[in-house]
């Protein structure tokens, strides 16, 4: 998970080949992905996505890293997990989605993104 989190994907490659666990938590409930994405990693986050990580897993408060991005703002990495098929719809322990998040954060790019989606 530290690789993930500080984007050394040489390494992070590395482990996925030899079949180490890509949805495994921390203690906090984070995954990989959610690291990745908390420290705006998108080589990191999309070279997890190749190898089919659960994007849509929950932390201990809910969140998915499509929330994390919308929270603080990573339009690249929220227009990468939603062409992933991220679910828009998760809501977390304060039953806030991503869409609630980006406009409490004033995150109006991610924002449009998200009410597009929701129209369609």
């Amino acid at each position: 998970m530290w690789a993930s989190m500080n984007g050394y994907n040489d390494t992070v490659d590395l482990l996925l080949e030899n079949k180490a666990n890509i949805n495994k938590k921390d203690a906090a409930g984070k995954t990989a992905l959610t690291l990745a994405t908390e420290n705006n990693r998108f080589n990191t986050v999309s070279l997890l996505l190749d190898y089919k990580t659960d994007i849509n897993s929950t932390d201990s408060q809910g969140r998915t890293a499509l929330i994390y991005a919308s929270m603080k703002g990573y339009t690249k990495i929220v227009k990468l997990l939603i062409k992933n098929n991220a679910d828009l719809d998760i809501k977390d322990n304060e039953k806030k989605n991503a869409k609630d998040w980006a406009t409490l954060n004033n995150n109006t790019d991610i924002q449009k993104i998200l009410n597009i989606l929701e129209l369609e």
